[in-house]
């Protein structure tokens, strides 16, 4: 090549260097080789695009006639299709010429930002890619819109935490905010046991709660049993307030405050309950020469007695002009709340159940010459007897799906079949006294119809003396400590127990005698007459407003306003006793002749007791049973 030739491609080159750079889009691959094998020098990297870096540097001693190397703007190129180092490449030369010279690969380095050469490497070629003028471009747009979403999401958590924390604050503001309220939380956590740690332990902290350090808690579990005690509690102060508006309350409180103040200090009057036991035909520990009909047992019991062992039963009287009379019958019979209080005593008697029974009997019979002797067969049967009746009659009161049904006396036989409809019929005529007695056409409610049909298997499932026996043993244990204190520390145990119960015990024994007396005195403790009218005037305009929306509504037709309106109408309120529960002089009628001075809580208790059970709904009936009792007492007759 001459040297004006090689000058000409020398000022070719540098205008298509120069072209190129200032396009910014080289269109092909530039790659320089030596034109001598005498001179060697290396290049890094492809220019690219507008990509720009440092110059490189221009390679120190070329030969003489040596072409000068145009500036190459270095940029990184990811191979696309690699090529072994041992394949040869062929350099293409710039130029008109074209002229191709076949050599090895050639040796390339890496360049710096700053200019300087790194260690050479031998990397594989590959076509560089034409580049894109919008790529740059497309890269800012996702990068922005990745940015904006991201603030976006930010923005959102933080107002939805802030939501957040202004609706708890608001929850927080109203948290015992009423004297209800924080009455409501003393309640449930009255009894917590604030040294335990609820981190450390939650269940016992919870759990706490429920273990009550009162001996009552053993009885009174429910919130219903809570309230109960409670009313026990107070009931001296009840009595106390009530006798001022209602004189004949005086009576109920003496017995009550004998009861709680002498009591537990009496002389023992046994014989008076061994008495009260024959006057009613029964006997303990042995059999006596008759044995009364279990049902007729069972009915007096619970009515007259208030001793309901096994069901409780109340007779109402209801408006009914089909009869000859105007009214008719209503039988109420619903499960004990005995029940559970019996079964509780029995289990834990149950493995010292001679004991027990023993303990009884000598107190019942202090001098060993009369007293019976003691029987363990006819003890073992007694309580497993017990055991099972309770136990099956527990499971009636506990039932979760309880039926309630209604239906004349004579349509008995066809709800509970193992029952006898005369039967029951005669029961009822014998047990409880009426004006008006029992028939076919009176009615029965029951609370859950399957306690009828438990109750009657129990009847066929033991004869009359066993059954006769279980009701004598209950009563003794229920009755036999009002004639001695040291009965009642048997029955519970210890003499710490008897004291915690003394005031139910006290409060059982009152209601039995005095159960009209005492509510009237309740009533008239809690309630002024401005207070009942307010209530009953509240309800008389929840009545009238009901009527109104009805007759005001316009999805409603004329026929169907008219039937609901009736409905509405029949609507009654039973919150308050009958007028003459409260009526100061009725009380008087029948509470009037009840002992007021005795010479001891046994001959008061079981005094009262037997007129009680000779009061009707027709006031007070005096029968023989209470002429012969106030004869054994010494009192004057009544």
């Amino acid at each position: 090549m001459s040297k004006e030739e090689g000058k000409k491609n020398k000022r070719r080159r540098r205008a298509q260097n120069k072209k190129s750079q200032e396009d910014g889009n080289p269109q092909r691959p530039l790659v320089v080789a030596s034109p001598s094998k005498n001179c060697s020098w290396e290049v890094s990297h492809i220019a690219r695009g507008a990509v720009t870096s440092p110059t490189l540097p221009q390679p120190a001693g070329p030969t003489t006639g040596q072409a000068e190397l145009p500036l190459i703007r270095s940029v990184d190129v990811q191979p696309s299709s690699p090529v072994s180092p041992s394949t040869p490449v062929e350099p293409v030369l710039s130029g008109s010429g074209g002229e191709r010279e076949t050599t090895g690969p050639p040796r390339l380095s890496s360049v710096s930002g700053s200019g300087v050469t790194s260690t050479p490497s031998e990397i594989p070629w590959s076509p560089p890619s034409i580049p894109n003028k919008g790529a740059g471009a497309v890269s800012d747009y996702r990068y922005a819109f990745v940015v904006f979403i991201t603030v976006f999401v930010a923005l959102l958590g933080l107002v939805a935490f802030l939501s957040l924390s202004r609706s708890r604050a608001e929850g927080r503001s109203y948290v015992c905010n009423t004297e209800d309220c924080r009455a409501h939380a003393r309640l449930l956590t009255k009894r917590l046991n604030w040294t335990l740690d609820p981190c450390e332990d939650f269940g016992a902290f919870v759990c706490s709660a429920v273990r009550s350090p009162s001996e009552q808690s053993e009885v009174f579990r429910t919130v219903l049993d809570e309230m109960r005690l409670s009313w026990y509690l107070r009931l001296r102060d009840t009595l106390s307030r009530g006798s001022l508006k209602l004189p004949v309350g005086k009576r109920a409180l003496a017995m009550y405050a004998m009861c709680r103040d002498r009591y537990p200090t009496d002389v023992p009057d046994v014989p008076l309950f061994l008495f009260f036991l024959r006057l009613h035909g029964l006997k303990w520990p042995e059999r006596p020469l008759s044995f009364e009909p279990p049902l007729q047992l069972i009915l007096r019991l619970a009515y007259l007695w208030q001793c309901p062992f096994w069901m409780s039963v109340s007779v109402l009287k209801v408006p009914d002009n089909s009869t000859r009379t105007g009214t008719r019958l209503r039988l109420r019979i619903r499960p004990s709340m005995f029940v559970p209080i019996l079964l509780y005593h029995h289990r834990i008697a149950k493995s010292v159940y001679t004991t027990y029974w023993e303990q009884f009997l000598y107190h019942i019979y202090p001098n060993s010459s009369t007293r019976p002797a003691l029987n363990e067969t006819a003890i073992k049967e007694v309580r497993d007897m017990e055991g099972h009746i309770l136990e099956t009659l527990s499971l009636v009161g506990k039932t979760m799906q309880p039926k309630p049904m209604a239906f004349p006396l004579a349509e008995l036989s066809s709800h509970v079949p193992n029952a006898s409809t005369v039967e029951w019929l005669r029961s009822l005529r014998n047990s409880i006294p009426s004006e008006q007695e029992f028939n076919f056409t009176d009615e029965v409610l029951v609370s859950d119809i399957h306690l009828l049909l438990t109750v009657n298997d129990l009847l066929r499932k033991y004869d009359e003396a066993q059954l006769n026996m279980h009701f004598t043993w209950l009563l003794v244990q229920y009755y036999a400590p009002v004639a001695d204190y040291r009965m009642l520390i048997d029955y519970f145990g210890n003499a710490y127990k008897a004291a915690a119960y003394l005031p139910v015990f006290c409060g059982h024994h009152l209601e039995a005698s005095y159960k009209v007396l005492v509510l009237a005195l309740d009533i008239a403790s809690r309630f002024e007459a401005r207070d009942v009218k307010i209530i009953n005037d509240g309800f008389e305009d929840l009545v009238f407003t009901a009527l109104e929306m009805v007759n005001a509504s316009n999805w409603m037709d004329g026929e169907s306003k008219v039937r609901l309106s009736e409905k509405i109408l029949t609507v009654k309120k039973s919150l308050w006793p009958p007028e003459a529960a409260v009526n100061v002089d009725m009380l008087d009628q029948v509470y009037g002749d009840f002992p007021e001075d005795r010479a001891s809580f046994a001959a008061k208790s079981l005094s009262t007791r037997m007129m009680a059970s000779h009061v009707s709904d027709d006031r007070s009936v005096r029968g023989s049973d209470a002429a012969a009792l106030e004869q054994r007492t010494g009192q004057r007759p009544l």
